[in-house]
């Protein structure tokens, strides 16, 4: 049994069709069907059966593909941190679904710190080796991450706004504000859902956008008022007319983790999670 013939088992087992199998895998239909019937007649078993879904796994099949599930990500693995130990290029695969903006200054000194390490950045946590979100609290965080910070979630408005200068609000107040939210930032919405949970109504929406940058802009021009955290807020090059006031009512926070999503972490990565948790315990 050959890791090639298990990874085109593989493939077809994700598309059920051989066809799409051999176009992603870019060899001839002919070839793949070769080197699955070469793979049976070592197993000794069928592996798979045609229905009118396409192809299936029979049970064997099943248990093949729960096996090869395994040993193709331990194989690249190795592949990876056998070329670190001789001095090759390393790779680093980040799933950053939060806190971009303070993980980024990390990844700034890390990259120049070690010119020869990559990075790949995903939103999407399969194939990826650290997962970097944040959670309304820190009983969310999931079993197996670590905490990097907790920060007080306020209100940003404009330096013309009517409380700007006192520095506090409450929920009943803010319930009469335009707000100004992140598109499609489960994050966001996490904390706009937690800071409004107990209120018969939520705020109505002015604008609705996917830059924290527009989004900024739109708060100092006095078009609306947003949810933000703290830290990474002040850590952000956003326009100066910009005040945040303390909720006095309904102290926010958010949590912000990461957690090792791989089977074993290279030197590479033990290095770059070393300097996250450095860095976060300066803010």
């Amino acid at each position: 049994m050959e890791i090639y013939q298990l990874r085109q088992f593989q493939v077809i087992a994700k598309h059920k069709n051989m066809t799409h199998a051999a176009d992603e895998l870019c060899i001839a239909q002919p070839a793949l069907s070769k080197t699955i019937k070469k793979l049976e007649e070592e197993l000794g078993a069928r592996l798979f059966i045609r229905n009118k879904n396409g192809l299936e796994c029979t049970r064997q099949g099943e248990i093949l593909l729960d096996y090869t599930n395994r040993i193709i990500p331990l194989v690249e693995e190795a592949s990876r941190e056998i070329k670190e130990s001789i001095g090759e290029h390393g790779e680093i695969r980040l799933c950053l679904n939060s806190s971009a903006v303070l993980v980024s200054n990390v990844l700034s000194e890390f990259i120049h710190e070690h010119p020869y390490v990559s990075f790949s950045i995903s939103s999407e946590p399969r194939g990826c080796d650290i997962l970097i979100d944040s959670v309304p609290s820190t009983y969310d965080i999931p079993e197996g991450a670590k905490l990097l910070m907790t920060e007080e979630i306020c209100l940003a408005v404009s330096a013309s706004h009517p409380l700007a200068k006192t520095g506090h609000i409450t929920v009943k107040q803010m319930m009469n504000e335009k707000f100004i939210d992140l598109a499609n930032t489960p994050s966001y919405s996490e904390v706009f859902n937690s800071v409004f949970s107990h209120c018969r109504r939520t705020p109505s929406i002015a604008y609705s956008c996917n830059d924290y940058i527009l989004q900024g802009k739109l708060i100092s021009l006095g078009l609306g008022v947003s949810l933000v955290a703290s830290v990474t807020w002040t850590s952000s090059s956003l326009p100066e007319n910009i005040c945040l006031l303390h909720i006095d009512d309904e102290k926010c926070f958010r949590s912000i983790y990461y957690m090792p999503l791989g089977s074993f972490q290279t030197e590479n990565q033990r290095i770059f999670e070393k300097k996250l948790e450095e860095y976060f315990a300066m803010l």
